[in-house]
């Protein structure tokens, strides 16, 4: 065992909150720390200390829906009592609970799995929301070792299930799109799903939590007198129950022929049900059934509900590829944009230039990212050609316009990088800020409805970090 207390000098946290066991730093996270997740980046792991369920499951949330897998792959736990994380959310979203800080070497094994499992993850952020859910669901699967992916029954959720890694990214009134985003898994061969149980929701809001009753034909109201439907065997009479028992006293007497009914099976039976409307007087036996919504208030025939299948999904090889390469939704082959070099090029030149950068030590060269956000839906308007003209006329705005772009590679369809030699940072952060404004004029004159956001980050090479280092280090830096 381990354990002592270290100053953090670098994010000004308080000293007693930081402890230290063998080369793991751990952050205690407590009930009136009001610290931005942010700031949990330089730890290899957090620990949430709190006895109010509500504080944790808001801090497990404000975490685990954190953009950057800096903040939501982190290892994290719970200090206290196991029933902490008995709330079905919380417990899929925690990485274990611990009695104390002298229990604190039960867990560093599971850190440093993670850690090791997650250096083999690509940190590249996908430009679309749905995309970097695909990467934040394979990711967080693929560092825990999880082979499923499970639903959860929760009376919390809107819809009833949740799959917490995938549900934390959204509003309670939003997590119907979780199934949208599973089936998109699904059909892309990401996931294997197996029916679990199916839920009826709202066709309004998504919602799981209905009201079922029976209406009139005639008015829909629901004020209806159900009665019972009597044949009476001797004179084949059928009428509803109050024909047999007009004076209200219960002995059942024929309104035809006016005999007494003593035994149900021998004297009669009751093969149905009648109701009468209260409001307008409709009487009616095949009663249609409506479902009222309690979260929108919307009221449709149960026939207009939405069937929606619950499934445990397993994770595909083709899903293990993805949560380590990265998921793109673009089919557009990088590879061959005339004027750029393909990643496996860039990233060879990438590493030899490191390596230089520590021989010399002096050498200034800067990696640089262009991000177009939402720029596949203006590669869907073109056309795969047109995406491709596209692409190479961007490439040839960067060379004509940064003299010292060394490299242009197109790491994925939405985002450039670019490799400057001999150059300063404030230097290359200016050459970026000018490639901004040249793209911004570019799509806001040719395609001004076409909704793409565009940032930029750069930063110096770093002596002793390879190619993927540095990559990483670019993507987590937003």
């Amino acid at each position: 065992m381990n354990v002592k207390l270290k100053k953090p000098a670098e994010t000004g946290l308080k000293s007693d909150k930081v402890w230290c066991h063998h080369e793991l730093r751990f952050y205690l996270w407590d009930n009136l720390d009001p610290i931005d997740v942010f700031n949990l980046s330089d730890y290899d792991a957090v620990i949430i200390s709190s006895q109010n369920v509500d504080l944790i499951k808001e801090k497990v949330k404000r975490f685990r829906s954190w953009s950057s897998s800096e903040i939501h792959l982190k290892p994290l736990f719970i200090i206290g009592s196991g029933s902490l994380i008995n709330d079905p959310m919380v417990k899929g979203l925690v990485d274990g609970s611990l009695v104390s800080e002298s229990h604190i070497d039960g867990i560093a094994d599971v850190v440093r799995r993670i850690h090791s499992r997650k250096m083999k993850l690509d940190a590249r952020l996908p430009s679309t929301f749905e995309g970097q859910l695909v990467n934040k669901l394979l990711g967080f699967a693929y560092t825990r070792s999880l082979e499923e992916i499970n639903p959860v029954l929760n009376k919390e959720s809107i819809t009833g299930y949740v799959y917490p890694m995938l549900s934390i990214n959204f509003l309670r009134e939003e997590e119907g799109t979780q199934y949208q985003i599973l089936n998109l898994m699904e059909e892309e061969g990401l996931l294997d799903g197996s029916f679990q149980d199916r839920v009826y929701i709202c066709p309004s809001c998504s919602s799981g939590f209905l009201n079922y009753r029976e209406v009139c034909s005639k008015c829909s109201s629901t004020h209806l007198h159900a009665d019972d439907v009597v044949h009476h065997f001797p004179c084949a009479y059928i009428g509803p129950m109050k024909d047999f028992d007009s004076d209200g006293s219960g002995d059942l007497q024929c309104p035809k022929c006016d005999k007494l009914l003593h035994h149900i099976g021998v004297d009669y039976d009751k093969p149905s049900v009648v109701h009468t409307c209260q409001s307008c007087g409709q009487i009616q036996q095949n009663t249609p059934v409506h479902a009222s919504c309690y979260s929108c208030e919307t009221t449709v025939p149960t026939e207009q509900l939405q069937p929606t299948e619950i499934k445990s999904y397993t994770i595909t090889k083709k899903g293990l590829h993805v949560a380590m390469n990265g998921y793109s939704n673009s089919e557009i082959d990088t590879d061959v944009v005339h004027g750029a070099v393909d990643l496996t090029t860039f990233s060879t030149i990438l590493n030899m230039e490191v390596e230089r950068a520590s021989l010399l030590g002096s050498a200034k060269s800067c990696l640089g990212i262009i991000n177009l956000h939402n720029v596949n839906q203006v590669y869907n308007q073109l056309g795969e050609n047109g995406a491709y003209k596209l692409m190479t006329e961007l490439v040839e705005l960067v060379k004509s316009s940064a003299g010292r772009a060394d490299m242009i590679c197109f790491e994925r369809a939405e985002n450039l990088l670019l490799l400057q030699n001999e150059i300063s940072l404030q230097e290359a952060l200016n050459t970026l800020r000018s490639l901004k404004l040249l793209f911004n004029r570019l799509f806001e004159d040719r395609f001004p409805n076409g909704g793409v956001e565009i940032d930029t980050r750069s930063q110096l090479l770093t002596g002793g970090k390879n190619a993927q280092w540095h990559l990483n280090e670019l993507h987590n830096a937003n």
